[in-house]
């Protein structure tokens, strides 16, 4: 299996250019960028600590219908071996986590475990900065990609991971540990400019108007399971996009496959 997806600047936003002379550089620069994101709201941030299982627990269940599985233990090897970034008001009640573990192959690979954001603080983008801080993190530690698990239908997480952030899903599960249908997303991490992989829409359609689809890529609706266990057992095509509703009049959601 390849390591390295690196989505083409062909399907991307165009944006200034800023020079960081390393990667402590990036690091700071992008701390500073959602810190001051994060006081404009009245919020701060935190590693978290066994203290604050309870609390992440309740936002957990208040968020998601799926199974429990954070065990004392797993929380433990988390904190302790992973990283949680919490996001607290001025209340110190908690309004986001995520969770990430990074594991000693070859890349140090960053693994998404986690995360949630209050309904009561939704639109107001501190998914995309617990995503983008916890890639700082994991950076600080040397990881060199980002990999996660996404319900093929959980499009905001899919829209943050792969059409802002550069994903791009190099595998799928058609059942994946008794939970359904799955795909497996990876990101580079890097010092490349902020945004510099998030999905242009208006690339995307120029691109399909120049290539001939069933050759150059295909449009698959994202629920079509059969469909994406045939691409991802049987080609090299792989998604790099979501392509919403709104896209070129679509009846519904559907994913952009081209091929690696």
């Amino acid at each position: 299996m390849k390591k390295n997806y690196i989505k083409s600047n062909i399907f991307c936003v165009d944006v200034p250019i800023i020079d960081f002379s390393n990667k402590e550089t990036f690091i700071e620069h992008q701390t500073n960028v959602y810190e001051t994101q994060l006081k404009k709201l009245n919020l701060s941030s935190r590693l978290a600590t066994m203290k604050d299982r309870q609390q992440i627990m309740e936002l957990r269940n208040e968020r998601f219908t799926v199974p429990n599985s954070y065990t004392t233990h797993w929380f433990y090897h988390l904190f302790n071996y992973g990283s949680c970034i919490l996001i607290e008001n001025k209340k110190n009640e908690l309004v986001g986590y995520k969770f990430e573990a990074t594991y000693m192959d070859e890349f140090k690979t960053s693994f998404t475990a986690g995360t949630a954001v209050k309904a009561t603080y939704s639109h107001l983008g501190l998914g995309k900065l617990l995503i983008g801080y916890s890639h700082l993190i994991a950076m600080k530690k040397g990881a060199k990609v980002n990999r996660g698990v996404i319900d093929i239908v959980n499009y905001p997480s899919v829209y943050n991971f792969i059409n802002h952030f550069g994903g791009v899903f190099i595998d799928f599960e058609s059942d994946f540990k008794n939970y359904g249908a799955r795909l497996i997303y990876q990101i580079p991490l890097d010092s490349q400019t902020p945004n510099a992989r998030k999905i242009d829409f208006e690339k995307i359609k120029i691109f399909i108007s120049n290539h001939q689809p069933q050759k150059d890529f295909y449009i698959l609706k994202c629920n079509d399971v059969k469909q994406l266990k045939h691409f991802y057992q049987n080609t090299n095509f792989r998604i790099i996009a979501l392509l919403p509703k709104q896209f070129m009049d679509l009846t519904e959601e559907h994913y952009l496959l081209v091929p690696f």
